[in-house]
């Protein structure tokens, strides 16, 4: 649970000013983002599962393959958009640092 937070706040970090003051809307790759492509989806998949796990709550942690499924395709949906943007930078930065699970997936 408390691993899906720290991924969940470190990249929210990393991005703030930019969601909160409308700054130039730039490619991070570094800090969280250097581990993997989505660290505030993949801490949005783990804390759940380390709730449900911690208070034996396994009807909602069934649900988590539907979830996963969910971000799974929103995934896709925003690596086009940024291919769109970013381009080959893009395109580097997906052959250098996973999707979802650091060094894995």
């Amino acid at each position: 649970m408390l691993l899906g937070v720290y991924f969940i706040s470190a990249g929210l970090y990393k991005i703030h000013a930019k969601l909160l003051y409308g700054g130039k809307i730039d490619l991070v790759t570094d800090g969280v983002y250097g581990l993997v492509r989505h660290p505030i989806y993949l801490g949005d998949i783990l804390w759940p599962i380390g709730l449900s796990i911690l208070f034996g709550a396994v009807c909602s942690l069934t649900l988590t393959p539907i979830w996963i499924l969910f971000y799974l395709y929103t995934i896709d949906r925003e690596k086009e958009a940024l291919i769109k943007i970013d381009g080959d930078r893009y395109l580097e930065y997906k052959r250098r640092v996973k999707k979802l699970i650091p060094y894995v997936y």
